[in-house]
């Protein structure tokens, strides 16, 4: 059991500054730093999900203007 812990598996999400990466303390945080990110971003940004079926994740996607969603299911 003590086979499947990977002690060098990041504990929070990085950010990159710079050359080198940096822990994100908080998932809080890190959504502020991708929100920002999407907004600020000069051309479209494309989000490339699963088919989505919750309303409150549409309308969450719908609050970016520039985000082009699209949706893709493998077929396997």
């Amino acid at each position: 059991m003590l086979d499947l812990y990977d002690m060098y598996r990041a504990k929070f999400p990085l950010h990159k500054v710079k050359d080198k990466f940096e822990e994100v303390p908080t998932f809080e945080q890190f959504d502020k730093l991708v929100g920002d990110a999407m907004k600020a971003a000069g051309g479209s940004v494309v989000l490339l999900t699963s088919t989505i079926v919750s309303p409150s994740t549409k309308e969450i996607i719908a609050k970016f203007p520039n985000l082009k969603h699209v949706q893709y299911d493998a077929v396997s």
